[in-house]
């Protein structure tokens, strides 16, 4: 066999090359910005707004990450931490999930205009921009992902000489750091930043100006919404989370074999593998041609397909010299498998029904429309637990359930590995649409020749990111819930403090999935009001002869989208860490399994239903988060397991 210590070297190397990778693409974007002077003014609003939540959103994190890291030091002063390494690697999880997003806040307008001026003049020009930027944001994540956990690891394991079980605890908690920098993050752009919210306000406040225009007070909140409703944060969250999941459920399947270094090895490799080639495949470019058409958009999916080979292929040989089978290898490959299948099987939802006739007159969605909507949201879940089923089967789940239990957790890094492609997918879709905000912002209301087909080419990218990290963060849940399960064996009768859990756990995904919502009206209502303020106390304001401060209401859609998202990660905390402290471990299992399992169906019908959604009857309320209601219930599903295995 193998020996391993040689290998966890490897993820360093991917870590390298990713990051130098990063360095030579943003040295690219490091370009004069061209375009005319409507496009610099509309960019450096749109710039001022991002500095003003990036404000907010850094002061709140790092005052979240001190009080974490705070808590953590006084429990290790008392002893009462398992390990002294919790504390630093809390922090440095946090940082490295923090430090992407930061940058991205800080620069996205730049690049987004850089988009739009090449497309201006060139469209094979401006769709390179496009796709740097793109992956200059997938590559930073990709490399202080793999440096921190591959550092890590080899520490723990070359130095410290940690247990698999040690370096599991410790990776969990680089990923409550993360699924906690992940939350907020992803309900910062789903609040404050969705597009509709710049819209809603100007018709109770009589506005006759478009949101876009940029005299319009809430025009920077509009654009705002471009770049970020579609962060993607979740799957570095998802990356340090399912490592650990895996790890631990193989040293729990090989260690009798004495093949437990191995088993904890394999899903390293194979996400190393899965970020080489995302750098391979990136290095094929665009298609020249001038039309905006369907070649840009086969080639990215090319390029996925291209990953998913090289990642199958360097994982045979890994198999066969860490197990000498080529049974785990198997489980993988339904894995690598469902990740292009649940994208497209999310895109067709979202985007194969047919807006319903009428809805401009504000007519209802018929129930044969809703029913037709159910049935397609179905689809990507249809998808993803046949994958997961055949895993457990291949894996020989149905002679040895603990196989099978790993064969699932391969299936889950399966499902990861190309992350970085689907990471380029979302950003794509985001600098898109932004790139047509920033184009009507400029001055020139008349829609480009060029912004039909990119805003199809960026909706359709956005569904394929948003299905693949909703069913990433779903599987990351579910095997983290078997690792809680085989730390605490289900009882043979329902006991109060499983009951307990339960209950709880139900309560917490409706309670807090309606305080969602219940923020962002309250945000549309604040920002209303903040409107029609301006347009009293400001001579001219209302028909656009005098310019209009848009910075209090970045400043306040911020503000408002910070409290209600803070108000619901502090509320799952405090009841996890409540439960934990009144029913032990089988009140933490039954809390995350009512929290994990519900979350399945809702996520992906909630996130396919797209813009149908805004047709109910709480069309003001709810349509701001017609796309972040899926996603809220895998984060809390992540966000629960991790804080619960870390208690344990």
């Amino acid at each position: 066999m193998l020996q391993p210590n040689h290998l966890y070297w490897l993820g360093l190397l991917a870590a390298g090359l990713a990051l130098l990778y990063a360095v030579l693409l943003w040295r690219k974007l490091k370009r004069p910005l061209g375009g005319s002077g409507g496009l610099h003014r509309a960019k450096s609003l749109v710039k001022q707004g991002a500095l003003s939540i990036l404000k907010w959103h850094g002061v709140l994190l790092f005052a979240l990450v001190a009080l974490g890291f705070g808590i953590l030091m006084a429990l290790r002063s008392f002893d009462r931490l398992p390990n002294p390494y919790l504390p630093v690697a809390f922090l440095t999880g946090a940082v490295c999930a923090l430090l992407p997003q930061l940058l991205d806040l800080r620069y996205a307008p730049r690049w987004t205009a850089q988009t739009a001026a090449a497309m201006e003049a060139s469209r094979p020009r401006g769709m390179r921009f496009l796709l740097f930027s793109a992956r200059l944001r997938t590559f930073l994540t990709l490399g202080l992902t793999l440096l921190e956990v591959s550092g890590w690891i080899c520490y723990l394991t070359l130095r410290a000489e940690c247990s698999p079980e040690a370096i599991a605890q410790i990776l969990l908690t680089f990923g409550l750091s993360g699924a906690l920098v992940a939350f907020l993050a992803r309900h910062l752009g789903s609040f404050s930043a969705v597009g509709v919210l710049g819209s809603l306000p100007l018709e109770s406040a009589g506005q006759l100006l478009p949101p876009q225009d940029q005299r319009n007070p809430s025009s920077a909140v509009y654009s705002l919404s471009s770049f970020l409703h579609d962060p993607a944060s979740a799957l570095p969250a998802a990356w340090r989370c399912l490592l650990p999941a895996a790890a631990t459920l193989g040293v729990l399947t090989y260690g009798p074999q004495d093949l437990g270094a191995q088993a904890a090895l394999f899903p390293l490799l194979v996400l190393c593998a899965g970020a080489l080639a995302t750098l391979i495949s990136s290095l094929r470019g665009f298609p020249s041609g001038k039309p905006l058409d369907r070649l840009h958009y086969r080639r990215l999916w090319g390029n996925l397909w291209l990953t998913l080979l090289l990642t199958g292929a360097a994982a045979l040989p890994c198999s066969f010299l860490l197990f000498g089978s080529l049974r785990p290898c198997f489980a993988l490959f339904a894995g690598l498998l469902a990740a292009p299948l649940v994208a497209w099987g999310t895109q067709l939802a979202a985007l194969a029904v047919p807006e319903p006739a009428g809805r401009d007159a504000g007519q209802k969605v018929p129930v044969t429309t809703w029913l037709i909507l159910g049935l397609y949201g179905l689809l990507p879940l249809m998808l993803l637990t046949a994958a997961l089923l055949s895993a457990f089967l291949l894996a020989g789940g149905a002679d040895t359930p603990v196989f099978g239990l790993y064969g699932v957790a391969l299936a889950g890094v399966g499902l990861l590995s190309p992350a970085g492609e689907f990471l380029v997918f979302s950003s794509c879709g985001a600098a898109a649409q932004g790139a047509i905000s920033l184009t009507w912002m400029s001055g020139d209301m008349a829609e480009p020749a060029w912004a039909g087909g990119l805003e199809v080419f960026g909706k359709r990218l956005s569904y394929a990111g948003r299905g693949y990290s909703l069913g990433v963060t779903l599987t990351t849940s579910l095997l983290l819930l078997l690792c809680l399960a085989g730390k605490s064996p289900l009882p043979d009768r329902l006991t109060l403090g499983l009951g307990a859990g339960i209950l709880l756990g139900i309560v917490l995904l409706a309670g807090l999935s309606a305080l969602l919502l219940w923020g962002g009206h309250r945000t549309v209502l604040s920002l209303s009001e903040e409107i029609k303020r301006q347009y009293k106390e400001t001579k001219g304001t209302r028909s656009g002869k005098s310019p209009s401060p848009t910075l209090p209401c970045v400043d306040l859609a911020a503000v408002h989208s910070l409290f209600w998202s803070l108000v619901c990660l502090l509320s799952a905390l405090l009841l996890t860490a409540l439960m934990g402290a009144l029913a032990g471990t089988e009140g933490l299992l039954g809390l995350s399994a009512a929290v994990t399992v519900p979350a399945f169906l809702p996520g992906f019908f909630f996130l396919t239903a797209g813009d149908h959604w805004g047709n109910t009857p709480l069309a003001k309320a709810v349509f701001p988060l017609r796309w972040a209601v899926g996603p809220f219930l895998g984060d809390l599903a992540l966000l629960v397991l991790t804080a619960a295995l870390t208690l344990l």
